[in-house]
Parts: structure tokens; sequence; C-alpha cells
């Protein structure tokens, strides 16, 4: 192992898990990716049943550059390795008598959509439209960076009486890079993930479970396994929720708030 490579454990296999295998691998690393259940995705878990497939998370894409970078730092191509088919309708909501309302990715379809139920209602909609331009302007930025900060802006969590509008981005995001459906589910995109990660080198542990993280000098220096195996390495990341990692993988001794009361 070269002095700048390192050994990296990355805790579940979800897509930030993922992810960050792929980008560490791609950096010359070597990375060891353990998930507890038999087979990749998280939260995007793909379930199996009688022939049928069912997303168990997330849908849709609305933002296909990422998943494009990450494949190109491993030198290659996302569409050799899943189909991403854009949607337009967006998507089709129904009221309680069973009229569909239409989504689209063009404001005049969008408006005349709103207006078969409503026409006083069009310009309102429009001027929120225009108004979730400048949320992006000012918000999507933090939506490419990691949260290190308590004051950092967050998505998903924030106080809705303080930061409403914040959900303006996904509006945006949808006009921005259109909203497309992987073609065999979210499990196609796991699965094409998954196998771009060991093709980079790394190595994947299914039906392996991480019960601590093992601190040595005050930092991270390896996990211990649900078995009672300890393996040692340089870096650890935890793609676990922050308060589940902190509360359940540290031990008592090395966690510095008292978590444990909340």
């Amino acid at each position: 192992m070269s002095k700048k490579e390192q050994e990296i454990i990355v805790i579940g296999g979800g897509f930030g898990g993922l992810s960050a295998a792929i980008r560490l691998a791609s950096a010359g690393h070597k990375v060891t990716l353990y998930d507890k259940r038999d087979k990749l995705g998280g939260r995007g878990y793909q379930y199996e049943v009688d022939g049928f497939k069912f997303d168990g998370g997330p849908t849709v894409i609305t933002a296909p550059y990422m998943f494009d970078e990450l494949f190109a730092l491993g030198g290659k191509k996302r569409e050799d390795y899943f189909d991403l088919i854009p949607l337009d309708p967006f998507y089709r909501i129904f009221n309680e008598n069973g009229e569909a309302y239409n989504y689209y990715r063009d404001i005049e379809q969008a408006k005349n959509e709103v207006g078969k139920f409503s026409q006083r209602d069009v310009a309102g909609f429009e001027r929120f439209v225009k108004s979730t331009v400048e949320v992006f302007k000012r918000f999507h930025p933090y939506t490419e960076k990691p949260f290190l900060k308590f004051r950092d802006p967050l998505l998903v969590g924030g106080n809705p009486f303080d930061s409403p509008s914040i959900f303006g981005l996904i509006i945006q995001f949808e006009k921005e890079w259109g909203v497309h459906y992987a073609k065999g589910g979210t499990g196609a995109i796991v699965a094409a993930l998954g196998r771009l990660f060991e093709e980079l080198g790394g190595n994947l542990q299914m039906n392996t479970e991480v019960s601590e993280i093992l601190i040595e000098n005050g930092r991270a220096a390896g996990v211990r396994l649900d078995d009672g195996h300890e393996h040692r390495c340089d870096k650890v990341v935890s793609n676990p929720d922050v308060a589940f990692t902190y509360k359940n993988m540290l031990s008592a001794k090395n966690r510095t708030k008292k978590v444990d009361l909340y």
C-alpha cells in the first residue's frame, strides 16, 4: 500500500455509502463496504415478490448528473450500466373524484392543467413557480456539500416555520434536469453502483453487520462485527443516520454528548 493509499471501511450500502465507497476507490484507496442485508440498497432496497419488483424507497431521479459523475470517476459511462427514462408528465395526481392533474415540465402545459380545476389559481401557480427560481439559486449549492455545521441549511429536517420555502428546490430540480425513472427500478441503479465499486477494486461484504466503530486516541481505527471479529483501518465512513451511528455504534465511553437522553 502506497503512502497516499489508505484502508477505508464503509458501513452501509445505501446510495450514500455506495457513492462514498466509489469515490474513495476511484481515488486509489483500498475500500471495504459492509452491509447487514443480503443485498445493497439501504432505503433504496428493492424487494422481489412472486416475480415482481418493488422499490422500497426513492423511485425517481431528479439529479441524473450526480450518477454520471460517479461513473465518470471510474472512467465509465453511466448509460453502459443502466438506462434512465425521462418522464413527462413528471407525475399524475388524482383527487377524490378520480380526476387527474398531470404535472408537466413545460410551464404552459402545467398552467393549463391548473386551469382545468381553477382558472383563478393559474396566476398564483405561475408566481409560485417563479419564486422557486430564487430559492434554487440560493440553496442549490448546499445540496452538493456536507452539512458539517449546525447552522448549515437542511433540505429535509429543517424547521418548517423558519425555512419552508427551501422545499422549492425540488420544483427547480425537476425543471432543470427533469424527472427520470431507471429501467428496472431503483434496484437497477443500486446494482450498477455495486458493480462499478467492485470493478474499481472495492470489496463488498454482505450479510455482515457492524456492531461498533472502534475508537483509539480519539479517532476511528476500525470496526467490530456482530460476530465479534475486529477489522482495523485508517478511516471509517458510516452511512447510517448520524444519530443512530452516534448512539448505537460508539461505546458509551466514546460518546461526548448525552444522546441517551433523547
